[in-house]
């Protein structure tokens, strides 16, 4: 049922009546935007909301009650602090009419039980890794020593976009050279190539899925599966592939069967760098993968060639790929496709890449083919630092008014307060300490070295209503506008959104977080801020990045993230 103020409630019974479950939710509307189809608009508040057992009957246990609450922070001032599922001890029943009481604030669920063996899951954690923000490197993936005795399993660390690719022998094919034109002519007639039983010692990624199936989104790219991370820049990777025929006949010679690797992708595949090769020999180098079918879209091919020595049907050969920067370098089986000075002198095709895009390794194929895949190798690429040093911001409006910060917050400047700009993101996973912030669920934007809190304007008495710069500032308890930064956090880790000042209720959606390529970052409206080039932006948690970009927008050129600025003109570290 409903609940009075807004929310709902369900009720449970076990099957022999003994026990007895109750789940309450208020959730507000901005914190139920993941829903599908989008629900109306609503409004919660907080209520002591009465329940009554049927009939008044009481039952013969006691009541355990458990809370969680998933829009508060522990320092807000609404009483009750941010749990998940903590225990709250029993509840009293009224012995007259079997009714009891609960008091729900938004944010809220509530879980009323006769079963008191309830509580929240834990784990061993004396073997905890060291934890880290960035994947690992370099990793290396032979996809031995899996534990396939009871049926093939996938690969660590590995996520399946299209296709499924799964860990198995290794096959031996019929000794077969692939010539564009005769097997175009065979496979036409129906011809089939003849797959001996397994190699026992070698195991492989296959990929499994013989023809088109329905995909989320309805992409459209070739099988892949991706590795990594999303804020990755420059990597080198490598893996050894083997092309089998496609499961359908390809219709014509540019449907040949390729092995494709690539980096920088998102997890769609149609954002990245990619690097693919025919069983003929032609390759081709692309932002994002190609289409089922091996179709490109003309503008995105870079380069194109082909290799001397062309990968054929049932033979291994190693695709490998670097990209560091705008600079490139393609191989096939060590011998150059292209080379923009990486590793060696430029040999051959130079090709140049754009820096914008950031994302996973990949590898994948361009039809429904079983192509297998081996020995996978990633790392950073040849002269892209682990540890890089932070890229010089550029020039921002000043703030003229100073604002005393206690001496305690050790990420503050006595008589001046910090400014917010925008600057170039920290590359290849790097946590920068100027551009950590957190989201938090009461519509705060913590720096999370500091603990000090965004906050637009200089004045708290007022709602700033021109363009206001951002800044840090002492968290503050209670709802204060000039620190609420309101944003679809079930959308924003995944695509750009609007970050708009004030929560529901308190303010209209016009106050609108913006940016410009000078550095400069307000909140204005649009009328006062025409000129901004963005005003949508994306979270990366795992570096805590707020990004003026989440798959490549090439025109606002390399990512920009908000970034702390000392009064002196620095970024800052930590020291």
């Amino acid at each position: 049922g409903k609940l009075p103020e807004g929310g709902y409630y369900t009720s449970l019974i076990s099957p022999d009546g003994h026990d007895f479950t109750l789940v309450a939710v208020k959730i507000r509307r901005d914190h139920a935007k993941c829903v599908r189809p989008g629900l109306p608009d609503f409004d919660v508040e907080r209520e002591t909301a009465t329940f009554r057992f049927v009939n008044g009957t009481v039952p013969g246990k006691e009541l355990h009650l458990w809370r969680s609450n998933f829009e508060r922070e522990p320092d807000d001032d609404s009483g009750i602090a941010s749990a998940l599922f903590q225990y709250h001890g029993t509840i009293a029943v009224n012995p007259d009419d079997g009714s009891f009481s609960l008091d729900i604030i938004p944010g809220d669920v509530v879980t009323v039980s006769t079963i008191n063996t309830a509580r929240k899951g834990t784990f061993d954690d004396t073997n905890e890794p060291k934890r880290s923000s960035r994947f690992p490197l370099p990793y290396r993936d032979d996809f031995e020593g899996y534990a396939t005795e009871e049926g093939s399993r996938g690969a660590k660390y590995f996520s399946d976009q299209v296709g499924v690719w799964e860990i198995h022998p290794e096959q031996r094919l019929e000794s077969h050279t692939y010539n564009d034109d005769a097997d175009q002519q065979s496979l036409r007639k129906g011809a089939i190539l003849r797959i001996d039983p397994p190699k026992p010692n070698n195991m492989v990624l296959r990929q499994m899925v013989p023809r088109g199936t329905l995909t989320f989104g309805n992409v459209q790219s070739g099988p892949c599966t991706v590795i990594g991370m999303r804020e990755f820049n420059d990597l080198s990777v490598s893996v050894k592939f083997r092309l089998f025929p496609p499961s359908l006949r390809p219709h014509n010679a540019s449907n040949l069967v390729s092995a494709c690797l690539g980096v920088r992708s998102d997890q769609y595949w149609t954002y990245g760098v990619t690097l693919c090769v025919s069983s003929g020999g032609n390759w081709t180098l692309s932002y994002g993968g190609p289409r089922r079918g091996g179709i490109y879209k003309e503008q995105n091919v870079i380069s194109r060639g082909r290799a001397s020595n062309a990968p054929g049907i049932g033979e291994w050969h190693r695709l490998g790929l670097t990209v560091n920067g705008t600079e490139s370098r393609g191989t096939l089986d060590g011998n150059d496709l292209f080379n923009s000075g990486i590793s060696g002198p430029k040999d051959g095709t130079v090709v140049a890449v754009r820096d914008v895009e950031t994302g996973f390794a990949v590898f994948g194929t361009n039809v429904w083919a079983p192509v297998e895949f081996d020995d996978w190798n990633m790392d950073l690429a040849p002269g892209a630092a682990a540890e890089e040093a932070e890229a010089e911001p550029k020039p921002a409006t000043p703030i003229a008014a100073p604002h005393s910060i206690p001496p305690s917050l050790s990420w503050s400047w006595e008589g001046q307060r910090t400014l917010i700009i925008a600057a170039p993101c920290a590359r290849n996973g790097n946590v920068d300490p100027s551009q950590n912030f957190l989201l938090r669920s009461d519509w705060r934007i913590l720096h999370v070295p500091s603990k000090l809190c965004v906050e637009a304007g200089g004045d708290s008495s007022s709602i700033p209503s021109n363009p206001a710069n951002i800044t840090l500032r002492p968290c503050r308890k209670g709802a204060m506008v000039e620190q609420q930064f309101r944003n679809e956090y079930s959308k924003i880790r995944n695509k750009v959104v609007p970050i708009t000042l004030g929560e529901y209720g308190v303010l209209p959606r016009t106050l609108t977080l913006a940016g410009y390529l000078n550095g400069t970052v307000v909140v204005a409206n649009a009328r006062d801020s025409v000129d901004a080039l963005w005003r949508e932006w994306s979270y990366f948690p795992n570096t805590g990045q707020i990004r003026n970009q989440y798959n490549a927008r090439v025109f606002l050129g390399y990512p920009l993230c908000l970034t702390v600025k000392s009064p002196a003109g620095d970024q800052v570290s930590e020291s």
